[in-house]
This record gives C-alpha cells, sequence and structure tokens, in this order.
C-alpha cells in the first residue's frame, strides 16, 4: 500500500495523551509505502529481547486501524533492511 506517510515515524514523535495517540513532526513527509513507517518504528527497537512480541503487537493494533495483508507483512522484513 502505498500513500502519504510520516517519514521520521519514532517514538521522539508519537504522544500519548490519556488512551490516544498522537504524531507530531512532518516535516519529513511525502509518499511511500505504509511499510516503511512501520520498519521505520521497528528498527527503533530490534535489538531488544522482547522484539517479537513487541512487533506482534504493532502489527495486531495496526491491523484494528487498517488492513495489513499476510503479503504484505511478509515484506516487512525487506522495509527493515532499507534503514
Amino acid at each position: 500500500m502505498f500513500g502519504l506517510i510520516h517519514v521520521d515515524f519514532t517514538f521522539d514523535n508519537i504522544l500519548f495523551y490519556r488512551r490516544s495517540v498522537r504524531v507530531i513532526d512532518f516535516d519529513d513527509c511525502g509518499f511511500g509505502y505504509f511499510l516503511y513507517d512501520i520498519a521505520t518504528l521497528l528498527d527503533r527497537i530490534e535489538w531488544r529481547d522482547d522484539y517479537r512480541s513487541l512487533r506482534r503487537a504493532l502489527l495486531n493494533g495496526y491491523g484494528e486501524e487498517r488492513d495489513l495483508p499476510p503479503e504484505q507483512q511478509a515484506m516487512l522484513d525487506l522495509f527493515l533492511l532499507t534503514r
């Protein structure tokens, strides 16, 4: 899936307030693959021991808002390599 993405989707640019999440700092945004934004966030936690469970939780939460078909999930590691 391709569209407008944040491009700098990191924990520094995510705000949590009560039970909602907000993303800030859109100065780098542009058009690209949605998987790139997911890979950018996962790249920051790839070294953690609980990476697999955090990745699963992120993809489950993402799936509640936007469909992420299995064939796209299978390409996520390729996007991680680009980081």
